[in-house]
């Protein structure tokens, strides 16, 4: 999926209401217009003017400005129908829902995809429907801009749950979405038939742990060799509890400190976090019992076997699953908590990929990906705890031969450590290497990041 304005379109919003709120005081400044010359004024290039009709539209509140407000929404600039949206969501909050209702239904491909980010920002469950139905459009520009709308649902505050993580004060978090939850039902039952690709890009940002186990449940029913679906059942239970946004029911406490060897930088962070807060963490793509940055092929497939899996064989007592990762969210590896990351490696090339594991333990063991060529970008494989009865990767190690690191790419290989503490699984040691070479050959690896990770913690219990 393309990358969307979503977010520059909400930042305008909040610059926008700002400006009304704080030149509110000059309203009495204000000459009252026709409604034409307000509506002229309000899409206007004249800062001051469009503020003014602004004003007069919200000091006046009146619902008839709504039909003469809707056609700016047909509008191919953008800026008319930022304000217009800015104006229904702040002003008719009671009536937003039918308007961007109305222009979800329009025959203009830019009315539809303002009426997707309008709606995802009323807090009602009504706007499930719309928002779905905006997701089989027949414009591409519509269709990301439902999915977009559907992330906001979801979406945590990331500034503000970054700030309640790091302190063990009561967490200021607003409330959850009303329609969450009906999305998530939604998103259960879900017919992939149409469109099934453009999922990919937002699902990690939208299924909840319960949605993944009820697809996982669905992958399951399809496939009809018992051998193979007791294996992938196998697979799914050994795997749901290190990764697929497990639960954790006690608080998350740990001290992480990470070093910059390249740069000669350090930082140090301590990490409170609450049941609500870890979980709701996972909808930016972090899962803080791993501490640093990572996501792997086995991620992504966990969380959607229905939209990744190509085919899946048993082979002398491996259980193979070739992916597709046509369209998919990159990978990722690096030192880093939550957005902050020393050499945080991304590769975005790979196409296919196979998983390995266990077929009768369900263990993890492999995986690797390739890109449109056939070169191998990204290699991962496991290691585990001797005498361990559980199946939650000891260390996990991790080749990118071209590694992106801002504009550069580097031949990297990463590794993380882990253990288990009073109940937890959890990060214990995590580096980054660059291998290099000389005149002379093949040198040693070169060191280029490190973190380590102190737990402190209550028993938490795994779901």
């Amino acid at each position: 999926m393309k990358e969307s304005n979503c977010f520059i379109f909400l930042g305008m919003i909040c610059v926008l209401s700002f400006n009304i709120a704080a030149h509110a005081q000059d309203s009495s400044k204000t000459s009252p217009g026709t409604p034409d010359q307000v509506i002229a004024d309000l899409i206007s290039d004249n800062e001051t003017k469009s503020r003014n009709a602004a004003l007069q539209i919200r000091n006046t509140a009146d619902l008839n400005w709504l039909p003469r407000l809707a056609p700016l929404l047909e509008s191919p600039q953008g800026r008319s129908r930022q304000i217009v949206t800015m104006l229904v969501l702040g002003i008719y909050p009671d009536k937003a829902f039918d308007f961007f209702s109305k222009a979800s239904s329009s025959e203009t491909v830019f009315a539809r995809e303002a009426a997707m980010y309008g709606l995802a920002r009323i807090p009602a469950i009504t706007v499930i429907d719309p928002l779905f139905k905006g997701t089989t459009d027949t414009d591409e520009t519509v269709r990301n801009a439902a999915l977009r709308g559907l992330q906001l649902i979801c979406r945590p505050n990331g500034a503000q749950l970054f700030t309640a993580l790091q302190t063990r004060d009561e967490s200021p978090l607003a409330s959850r979405h009303p329609a969450e939850s009906k999305l998530q039902d939604q998103l259960s039952g879900l017919d992939f038939s149409r469109h099934s690709h453009q999922w990919k890009a937002v699902w990690q940002d939208l299924a909840s742990r319960k949605t993944i186990l009820a697809i996982q449940s669905r992958y399951l029913k399809s496939i009809e060799d018992q051998s193979l679906a007791t294996a992938l059942e196998n697979v799914f239970a050994s795997n749901n509890t290190w990764a697929a946004k497990p639960v954790l029911q006690t608080d998350l406490n740990y001290a992480f400190s990470m070093v910059n060897l390249v740069a000669g930088s350090s930082k140090e962070i301590t990490i409170a976090a609450t049941p609500d807060e870890i979980d709701r963490t996972r909808f930016l793509g972090y899962d803080l019992e791993r501490a640093v940055q990572t996501r792997l092929v086995i991620d992504l497939w966990l969380q959607a076997p229905h939209l990744y899996t190509r085919t899946v064989q048993i082979s002398n007592g491996k259980l193979l699953v070739d992916i597709d990762l046509e369209d998919s969210p990159g990978l990722f590896a690096g030192i880093g908590l939550l957005n902050i990351s020393y050499w945080q490696s991304r590769v975005s090339s790979g196409k296919t990929g196979t998983i390995l594991f266990d077929a009768n333990t369900g263990a993890w063991l492999a995986e690797e990906v390739k890109d449109s060529n056939g070169k191998i970008v990204w290699k991962a494989e496991s290691t585990f705890a001797d005498n361990s009865p559980e199946f939650k990767p000891a260390v996990i190690l991790i080749q990118m031969p071209e590694g992106q690191v801002g504009a550069k790419r580097y031949d990297l290989k990463f590794k993380a450590e882990f253990a288990k503490t009073a109940g937890v699984y959890h990060l214990v040691r995590a580096t980054m290497h660059e291998n290099t070479s000389d005149e002379s050959g093949d040198s040693p690896p070169q060191l280029r990041a490190l973190a380590e990770l102190t737990l402190s913690t209550d028993n938490p219990v795994e779901d």
